[in-house]
């Protein structure tokens, strides 16, 4: 454990200063403050948007934002930008150096459950027994700049509806991570965090590097999945290996042939590893996520208007039919989670890109992005030319066309996968003491 002020964080420490059990104990963090029920730190999130209430928790609370005017206006003194800080009053047993690794770790925890990007200060400069200063606090703000004129975008102002929403999924995941805490073997916690760490850097990222930003929300879900469905199993080797092995010594015909069955054995192998980390994360979002919790995902009109907003805005919505998970085969749908799969690959290990050209959800276009699919178009042009004819039925031009998951959705994929898993593991420990 570092003791000396850093210019980096290790989220493995956050992960130690979220656990009190961790904390607190003699190989743990170096105790700097002297703490009682009455007597507690501050420390700090940051939002992109206004926390109007507080959030009370078991040994924690959430503070309601300050509103800092960062001192940027345009030409006619309208205020262009602030930022949302929400103080933390933390638990009794924060009372240690580097204080600001549990807000690191609570940061990614509230990113996970609000499906937004939350940040935390980088250092525990500003962490105090009083609140931080009018000047600390724009400090603390210009980390986490939020453009409030003329920014359709902006969720600045959500709802009252989809904050007591946020409020209600952070109060489940978090006695979750309490849970993983004291059955650790059940639900293993580290994993747990970890997971979130990955979702919450997908959120932090989407306005600098998309592909970067989707395939992170893609590995947050696959880490939980490689724990949650099991490893395909297959023979390491051939029941006769150990006698070709024997053979091969004798010859060196036999040991060349069995160098290539080697060759062959790893290429094999390495497939089937591939094709087997595909299946278990597509069964995971099968099983933790159908397609009925699809429509969970949120969308700025929502976020910003409540939960009856299609209801309100009916004459809005699109003449064209929405294309809707439901309104799927389960073959389509496994083909979309695999490819979405096979684009975090290709981007991590060959640098391509995803196919997303307008990645943002909307009012009309909440869950899917179509494109076409320049192979399947060529496949589909070659087959009419030599068919002789110029026409071809929509089920062949679908063919020719990919169905991306986008951002908001496979956010929302990630949440309710990661979090149904995690209340399986609850509720069978809860049955296991009955």
């Amino acid at each position: 454990m570092r003791v000396l002020t850093q210019d980096y964080n290790l989220f493995q420490e956050a992960i130690f200063a979220y656990n009190k059990h961790l904390a607190v104990r003699e190989n743990g963090f170096m105790k700097m403050h002297e703490t009682s029920s009455e007597k507690r730190l501050y420390g700090y999130l940051l939002f992109e948007f206004e926390l109007a209430m507080d959030l009370e928790f078991t040994d924690f609370t959430i503070l309601k934002s300050f509103v800092v005017d960062l001192g940027i206006e345009n030409s006619i003194g309208q205020k262009l930008r602030k930022a949302f800080v929400s103080p933390v009053l933390m638990p009794t047993y924060v009372n240690y150096h580097h204080s600001h690794l549990f807000t690191l770790a609570l940061s990614s925890i509230c990113s996970f459950a609000f499906e937004r990007p939350v940040f935390s200060t980088n250092n525990d400069f500003y962490n105090r027994f009083e609140l931080s200063t009018e000047l600390e606090l724009k400090e603390i703000g210009s980390e986490f700049p939020q453009t409030v004129l003329g920014n359709p975008q902006s969720i600045h102002r959500p709802h009252k509806e989809i904050v007591k929403l946020w409020k209600e999924r952070l109060d489940e995941i978090i006695k979750l991570v309490d849970f993983s805490i004291e059955n650790n073997e059940l639900l293993n916690y580290e994993g747990l965090l970890q997971s979130f760490r990955l979702i919450q850097l997908g959120h932090q990222n989407k306005k600098n590097d998309f592909d970067l930003a989707f395939s992170l929300l893609i590995a947050g879900i696959e880490s939980i999945s490689q724990v949650a469905i099991p490893q395909m199993c297959y023979n390491k080797q051939h029941e006769s290996y150990n006698k070709w092995k024997k053979e091969s010594r004798k010859s060196e015909s036999l040991k060349l042939l069995l160098d290539e069955y080697r060759k062959f054995k790893e290429y094999v192998d390495n497939n089937i590893k591939h094709r087997d980390l595909t299946k278990r994360f597509v069964k995971f979002i099968h099983t933790y996520c159908p397609t009925n919790k699809w429509s969970e995902v949120l969308y700025r009109d929502l976020i910003n208007e409540g939960l009856d907003v299609r209801e309100k805005y009916k004459n809005e919505i699109s003449t064209f039919p929405e294309m809707v998970p439901e309104n799927l085969t389960y073959a389509e749908l496994n083909k979309i989670i695999k490819q979405t799969y096979q684009f975090r690959s290709k981007f991590l290990h060959t640098g391509k890109p995803t196919p997303h050209t307008f990645p943002n959800n909307s009012f009309n276009e909440r869950y899917f992005q179509v494109i076409d699919n320049p192979e399947g178009r060529k496949k589909l042009f070659e087959k009419m030319e030599k068919e002789n004819r110029n026409e071809s039925p929509y089920s062949e031009w679908s063919k020719a066309q990919d169905i991306l998951i986008k951002f908001e959705l496979m956010s929302t994929i990630a949440r309710v996968s990661i979090t149904e898993y995690a209340k399986t593991c609850y509720n069978q420990a809860y049955k296991e003491k009955q």
